[in-house]
């Protein structure tokens, strides 16, 4: 049974070896880079492992860890404390069980992470080769794995956890495959509640272009048509299933199915305003502020607006137009909401934008140079995180 198994699946389990080898390496190099850093910068020299979780275990992390050994704190806990709802509770749960194993949460949340991120790599591969070449679908997984800010795919952030749902739900929907895509798009939503029901985005574009309504009418296709929409009924299933778990949790702790909504507000500062005021914003805070915001805080998420729509708008005839949309959708989505501090590191998920990349760099020269500029991007970006700068 096993070696029917895994030799019914012996092509993906080779290229996830090599994607897995890529990983782990490149990772390591990034970790030992940030090491290298601790020693030069601020001449440190601490055995490796244990300055692992000062170098890496900064800002959203300790809430992630917080919840994985504690759970969510109750309604009589300190507002700060009950504020930790805002986050999804699937990264924490996978955190908590894996640390059960290894004994240490903060080792469970670096491999929770960057497992993830190997099967992310392997469904962003087969995804790209449903409608390009192997070479394309390798260039894909590359510019993720470069991408300036893709070292949160890696440490204690769900950014990891929510790429691999998104894009195996993505892919088995584009599949056909119904109902994994319906178990994938549950935790995806469990993993980020405000991000994972994008995917409706593209279940919607991908039902308009493959039925076509008038036909199904004139030829009385109607049992067919109900059949498919039961089939894709489970995705939808799926993605509501996910919401009405992660509201029942605000039930069952607050007694108000909303108030991580009021959490965001009065905590996290959460609110939307017109997109063009916000970039209007980052352009005054990105030239104006003197300090090292500028460089760190304010210019990655200013450029990361405006190279992601400029890599949508080339590419847009060579891409599914599904994927623009939901492209489109997020980056104004995430860009409207005041004030700006996480969206350089949010559009590491956004996979659409490394098909794009890969599309761009079938001429040599760009790829040579698209990705010397983003590998020099992550080392400078991991460096300035892991010594403490706030790249969130």
């Amino acid at each position: 049974m096993i070696q029917e198994i895994i030799q019914k699946h012996k092509a993906d389990l080779k290229i996830l070896g090599s994607i897995a080898l890529i990983v782990i390496a490149s990772r390591l190099i990034i970790f030992f880079t940030a090491y290298a850093g601790l020693i030069f910068f601020q001449h440190k020299i601490d055995p490796f492992w244990p300055s692992m979780n000062g170098l890496w275990n900064h800002w959203d992390s300790y809430h992630y860890l917080s919840i994985a050994q504690e759970g969510y704190p109750p309604a009589s806990a300190p507002v700060d404390r009950q504020s930790l709802i805002v986050f999804g509770p699937l990264y924490p749960l996978f955190i908590r069980f894996l640390g059960g194993l290894v004994h240490d949460l903060f080792l469970a949340g670096l491999l929770v992470s960057n497992l993830s991120l190997i099967i992310g790599g392997l469904f962003l591969y087969k995804l790209a080769s449903l409608d390009y070449d192997s070479d394309t679908a390798w260039r894909a997984v590359k510019y993720l794995l470069v991408y300036p800010f893709s070292f949160f795919l890696s440490i204690t952030f769900s950014e990891g956890l929510f790429l691999a749902l998104f894009v195996g739900a993505t892919y088995f929907l584009r599949t056909k495959a119904w109902v994994y895509s319906g178990i994938l798009a549950m935790m995806a939503v469990l993993t980020r509640p405000n991000t994972g029901p994008f995917l409706g985005i593209i279940l919607i574009v991908e039902y308009m272009q493959e039925v076509n309504i008038l036909e199904i009418i004139k030829n009385k296709l109607y049992g067919p048509w109900a059949k498919d929409l039961f089939n894709r009924s489970f995705v939808v299933l799926g993605l509501s299933l996910g919401v009405f778990i992660y509201l029942l949790i605000n039930k069952l702790i607050f007694d108000d199915w909303w108030k991580f909504i009021y959490f965001k507000k009065t905590q996290w500062y959460v609110h939307y305003i017109p997109i063009m005021d916000n970039i209007k914003d980052l352009i005054n805070r990105t030239f104006i502020d003197k300090s090292i915001d500028s460089l760190v805080l304010w210019g990655p998420q200013l450029v990361s607006f405006f190279m992601a729509l400029i890599l949508i708008f080339i590419t847009m005839k060579r891409v599914r137009l599904s994927y623009v949309i939901y492209s489109l959708s997020f980056i104004f989505y995430i860009y409207s909401i005041f004030w700006l501090l996480s969206c350089a590191r949010h559009m590491s998920t956004v996979f659409p934008l490394f098909l794009s990349m890969a599309v761009l760099s079938k001429n040599k020269s760009v790829d040579i140079v698209l990705t010397f500029l983003m590998t020099a991007g992550l080392i400078f970006y991991a460096l300035l995180f892991s010594q403490g700068c706030n790249l969130l």
